[in-house]
């Protein structure tokens, strides 16, 4: 059985952008509501006001939002990843510069957002000779 192809609708909106146009407290609430089942539910649990709801459904298309979220549950990981890219930047920068030590596991956090939106650190390798012992580099010239 082939895996079922979806077509692009030119008309439908982008997640991605929708996503991008959201505050912290708004992707906070779509990521959650899933869970939850009804939007007073939703918002009572998150401490958000009807008005509140209300105005966000308005001004950020929640709604239009939560129906793609349905259909595509990987671009809201990749928005929630390139936000917090600053901040996993941050808890190295400190360490460097003000010479705080993180606990290991922010550092390995921090690392591992860095590695899933591209910003990979050098792999290092150390190489040593026959059973561990030094290495031993031959030159050999080529005749010409």
């Amino acid at each position: 059985m082939e895996p079922e192809q979806t077509q692009t609708n030119p008309n439908e909106p982008d997640l991605a952008l929708l996503l991008r146009n959201l505050g912290p407290e708004q992707l906070d609430y779509v990521t959650k509501r899933p869970i939850y089942h009804t939007d007073k539910e939703a918002r009572e649990k998150l401490g958000i006001t009807k008005s509140t709801l209300t105005r966000w459904k308005n001004e950020y298309e929640l709604d239009e939002v939560l129906r793609l979220m349905a259909l595509d549950g990987l671009t809201v990981a990749r928005e929630k990843l390139r936000r917090a890219t600053s901040k996993a930047v941050d808890v190295l920068v400190d360490d460097i510069e003000h010479g705080r030590k993180h606990s290991q596991i922010r550092q390995n956090a921090a690392k591992d957002v860095l590695d899933r939106v591209g910003l990979k650190g050098a792999d290092k390798m150390e190489v040593t000779g026959k059973d561990g012992g030094s290495l031993v580099v031959n030159i050999v010239r080529k005749a010409d």
